[in-house]
């Protein structure tokens, strides 16, 4: 069976969808075109019961969806963790672009605002405090452009 879909629009500020009751495995929301909504503009979306949600722009006027990664990667469509029995996102319009304003943790993390994976140089550019990792190192920004590293050793 096909996904659901939903186009969300100016009526829907300050809602939230969820694709409980979806007789579907995954909801596809559209967000509204830019040109027809204000700056503010926010919206809501659930998933659980192991089903999926992905939402994206408006194909003809939609800007992008800002996500935590790297400072703020634009992109076209979010996927909100999938396996999980609930997940959430907030996403609020900015004048221009749609920001990822809450989320749940899975998928704040899948979105790269927890911990993203790179293997940045020593003086690579970060912000204090940012974090990343590979499959060797975790790294932590402890100034402006000044990364430093720890072995990921062991098992349990």
């Amino acid at each position: 069976m096909s996904p659901r879909s939903y186009a969300a629009s100016q009526s829907d500020n300050g809602n939230a969808v969820s694709n409980y009751n979806t007789p579907t495995s995954s909801l596809i929301v559209t967000l509204p075109s830019t040109a027809s909504i204000g700056t503010g503009w926010i919206m809501g979306f659930a998933t659980d019961n192991g089903k999926t949600m992905t939402i994206q722009v408006n194909g003809a006027a939609g800007g992008k969806i800002l996500v935590p990664a790297d400072g703020g990667v634009s992109s076209n469509s979010i996927t909100l963790a999938v396996g999980q029995n609930y997940e959430y996102a907030t996403l609020q319009f900015d004048g221009s672009n749609f920001r990822v304003v809450a989320a749940t943790p899975q998928t704040l993390n899948n979105l790269g605002g927890l911990f993203s994976s790179s293997s940045p140089a020593s003086s690579s550019v970060c912000t204090t405090n940012q974090m990343t990792h590979d499959s060797e190192f975790l790294y932590i920004c402890t100034a402006t452009n000044t990364w430093k590293r720890v072995a990921i050793t062991g098992g349990y």
